[in-house]
């Protein structure tokens, strides 16, 4: 027997949930659209990857292009999340847990490889310090919540292009 499920209204914690998912795509971008421009904008890209030059650091084209692919996974992973929170997707619970934990993680690593490579340049280090602190304390609150919450159990119930939930 088919039955209709009940829509759910995001309200409560999970209008500070959905809003976070949905600028964090914006935040991303935001991160990384300067750090790029001021790259590849100018011949200082040129400087540090050139063997002879006083200025290069070996293996830093690597770590960047790495690291943009990274995020530009990040980022996709992001807005396909909000994607599924929006259409209360049965898969939103797992996949915010798996996607807020490679986010802390990518955090961590590329924060420690900035490290080892721009040892002396503190900005970036307490910059990936910060970002670790923020991020775990996201994950701590949030990943809680959507383990935890009888609501997100009974929001995220929708299969794709699924309104009916069988009974029996």
């Amino acid at each position: 027997m088919l039955v209709d499920i009940p829509e759910k209204e995001h309200k409560g914690w999970f209008i500070l949930l959905g809003t976070s998912i949905l600028f964090a795509p914006f935040q991303i971008l935001a991160e990384l659209f300067p750090i790029y421009e001021l790259i590849f904008e100018n011949e200082f890209w040129e400087e540090l990857i050139t063997v002879n030059s006083p200025y290069y650091v070996p293996h830093l084209k690597y770590f960047v292009i790495c690291e943009l692919v990274c995020n530009i996974l990040i980022l996709l992973a992001w807005i396909y999340l909000a994607y599924l929170f929006f259409t209360k997707h049965y898969k939103f619970p797992k996949l915010f847990v798996i996607i807020s934990l490679a986010s802390l993680l990518f955090i961590i690593v590329d924060t420690s490889v900035e490290y080892l490579v721009f040892k002396d340049v503190l900005i970036s280090v307490v910059r990936g310090d910060i970002a670790i602190r923020i991020m775990t304390i996201y994950c701590l609150i949030w990943i809680t919540y959507v383990r935890k919450s009888v609501r997100v159990k009974n929001t995220f119930v929708k299969k794709k292009g699924s309104t009916k939930k069988e009974c029996g």
